[in-house]
C-alpha cells in the first residue's frame, strides 16, 4: 500500500532506508555524507513524499518528488531489500508519472549514481534515458517525457 508520508510515523524508518540503500552510493563521492532525522526532515520539506508499508507500521520504501518549473524530479527512491522485485519501485514510478501529468509537468527526471548500475537499468527499463552527467557528484541525469 502506498500512502502519503506521516513524518512522526515514517521518518525514522526513512532514515534507515537511506542509510542502508542510498548513502553507500553517495559516500563513494562524499565519504563524509551522513543523514539524520533533522536533516531528512529539512530535505523533505517542500517535497511530495509517499511511503509503502506492509501490514505493520514500518515503511518498507519511499519516493520523494520535487517540482521545478515543468519538471518533476524524483529526489529519492528507496525500497528495503527484502521487498525489492515485488513491483513497489514500478508502483512508485507510476505514481510519480501520474503526479507529473496532474501538475502539468512535461518531464520526469532523476539523478542516479554512476555506480548504481541496478538503478540505471531499472529506470532505463521504464523508458528513462540518460540526458546528462554531473562529474562533481558522479551522477547521471535520466529523464522521460510524461
Amino acid at each position: 500500500m502506498i500512502r502519503q508520508r506521516i513524518p512522526s510515523r515514517d521518518d525514522k524508518h526513512l532514515v534507515t532506508l537511506i542509510e542502508n540503500l542510498l548513502l553507500p552510493y553517495t559516500q563513494k563521492t562524499d565519504p563524509n555524507a551522513r543523514i539524520d532525522l533533522k536533516s531528512l526532515r529539512k530535505r523533505l520539506n517542500g517535497t511530495m513524499t509517499y511511503v509503502a508499508h506492509t501490514t505493520g507500521p514500518k515503511a518498507v520504501g519511499f519516493i520523494s518528488l520535487l517540482q521545478r518549473n515543468h519538471i518533476l524530479f524524483v529526489d529519492m527512491l528507496a525500497i528495503d531489500r527484502r521487498f525489492q522485485n515485488m513491483g513497489l519501485g514500478s508502483e512508485f514510478m507510476e505514481k510519480a508519472e501520474s503526479i507529473a501529468r496532474t501538475l502539468g509537468c512535461s518531464e520526469l527526471a532523476l539523478w542516479v549514481d554512476e555506480s548504481n548500475i541496478r538503478a540505471q537499468q531499472f529506470y532505463a527499463a521504464k523508458g528513462y534515458r540518460f540526458s546528462g552527467y554531473q562529474p562533481r557528484i558522479r551522477c547521471y541525469l535520466m529523464s522521460k517525457s510524461v
